[in-house]
């Protein structure tokens, strides 16, 4: 996990449009706001439409590329919304909490020769 949160780290921006727009800020409006304001080329990004509060993804070839990009957060706009961007973490949506209900786990009619270590970590996983 550790590896692929440094890559979407290093690739990813998350896009949020700030503001009420009458219209929504779509891929193809994104690339075109990119390649006017940060020269990027459609070969170098990929876009994907996200669930709320996020509005894009934006997934780019190039590490610098990306970075580029992050230094243009709130200074451009698309369709006539201001944009923010910020960068991918596991944490993203994640909101401190305790779990409410407690669980039990058990293995009935499981014989004795099964209960090692390395079989119940098995089941675990």
């Amino acid at each position: 996990m550790d590896v692929q949160e440094l890559r979407f780290w290093r690739y990813v921006l998350l896009v949020i449009a700030i503001g009420e727009g009458e219209q929504t800020v779509t891929p193809a409006a994104m690339l075109a706001t990119l390649q006017q304001h940060c020269g990027v080329v459609p070969s170098e990004v990929v876009i994907e439409v996200a669930c709320p509060p996020h509005d894009l993804w934006l997934t780019f070839s190039t590490e610098d590329k990306c970075s580029e990009v992050l230094l243009s957060s709130m200074k451009i706009k698309c369709c006539r919304r201001w944009i923010h961007f910020s960068r991918w973490c596991r944490m993203v949506r994640a909101q401190p909490g305790a779990l409410k209900y407690k669980s039990k786990l058990g293995f009935e009619g499981l014989p004795n020769q099964a209960w090692t270590t390395a079989s119940v970590k098995d089941v675990l996983k």
